[in-house]
């Protein structure tokens, strides 16, 4: 597709390729297979994968890239080995340079380490190998606020990808985004949630950081950005514009019978509740399908609760009867195993049923 074929031009190349455009990171994936043979694990990816980047830093799409082209270069490999083997398993594209050379030096042997870096690949939680790698991630983790390290992982790409947007506005590396945003949050002195990189990469502060990278926005963006300064004007300005053009239709009927002043009056008053409803439908209907949700940035609690973060989980209760007690007892007792986490509380917020009086006989023996 064409947004495949812009990733893929947008990947960094290493300048001594001849044979056109080609992705830096297909050549490591090469050179990864002929070190690691068939031992493709977790430690020797993140030991390879660091001590390359203490000559050139990775960007964050190489590094979510590679498993998939390691993938891609196993199966080139193995066709390669395969058309020598057996000549009628000749392909009809031309494996890669350096696939062919694999086969040549020994076939079998090319085809037993492209089966095992595929099924190894396969196993390595790759998470974890971007978040023991990334240098951007390395930095963001400095958080001033010290609460990136905590958030789950959609945040954490969240604000990965805003360093990708911004080192591409910018013509800059990621690697210098991360430090400028933890710069400013290291200088902040608005509040404490300035203190935080997120402020900066995703929320109130992206202004101030598009200024000091000198950032190039498109014309879209800033119109955008210029419309969303102004969202409560145009939301207001939307409704009355809608209610207008709800009344528009009641209006050309008056004028058509000739109706008289106290006839255009209550006719408009009586149009005025339903051309009020039609308009707020419509202006939210097409809220929902221009403008997105902004989505929340989140703690990971997936663990543990830590203390500072202490929650309680309130249920509302009605009980009616003695008897019920023992049954709300048991659920409490159910929900306190599913997570007895020490920082969560689990609470029942109970009252009694309406009555005509405020006491009832039964009320003591509840309580």
């Amino acid at each position: 597709s064409s947004a495949a074929s812009d990733v893929y031009k947008r990947q960094p190349a290493l300048s001594a390729r001849v044979q056109g455009y080609v992705p830096r990171v297909f050549t490591l994936a090469h050179d990864l297979m002929d070190r690691l043979k068939h031992q493709v694990s977790m430690q020797e990816l993140v030991e390879y994968l660091n001590a390359y980047q203490n000559v050139s830093v990775l960007s964050n799409a190489e590094l979510w890239a590679l498993p998939s082209v390691m993938r891609l270069v196993a199966l080139d490999r193995l066709v390669a080995a395969f058309s020598l083997l057996n000549p009628d398993l000749a392909p009809d594209f031309q494996p890669a340079p350096e696939s062919a050379r694999a086969a040549a030096r020994d076939a079998g042997m090319a085809v037993a380490d492209a089966l095992t870096t595929l099924i190894g690949v396969e196993a390595i939680q790759w998470t974890d190998v971007v978040d023991r790698t990334s240098r951007v991630e390395a930095v963001l983790g400095e958080d001033p606020a010290d609460v990136y390290d905590k958030m789950t992982l959609e945040t954490r790409n969240r604000y990965r990808s805003a360093v990708e947007d911004l080192a591409e506005l910018a013509d800059c590396s990621e690697l210098e985004v991360a430090h400028q945003a933890l710069r400013l949050a290291r200088a902040a002195e608005a509040g404490p949630e300035s203190g935080h990189v997120g402020y900066w990469l995703i929320d109130d502060g992206l202004p101030d950081l598009e200024v000091a990278l000198a950032c190039r926005l498109p014309p879209a963006s800033a119109v955008w950005r210029w419309l969303a300064a102004r969202r409560y004007a145009l939301y207001g300005g939307a409704l009355v514009l809608g209610g207008l053009s709800g009344l528009l239709a009641p209006a050309l009927y008056l004028y058509r019978i000739e109706a008289g002043l106290w006839e255009w009056v209550g006719a408009l008053l009586l149009s005025a509740l339903p051309a009020t409803v039609l308009s707020v439908t419509v202006v939210h209907w097409l809220i929902t399908l221009f403008i997105r949700p902004s989505v929340l940035a989140e703690l990971d609690f997936s663990k543990a609760i830590p203390a500072q973060f202490a929650t309680a989980v309130v249920v509302p209760v009605i009980v009616r009867s003695e008897d019920e007690i023992a049954h709300v007892a048991y659920k409490l007792e159910i929900r306190w195993l599913s997570n007895p986490d020490p920082s969560l509380r689990n609470v029942l917020l109970t009252d009694l049923p309406d009555a005509a009086e405020q006491h009832q006989p039964a009320d003591a023996r509840i309580e």
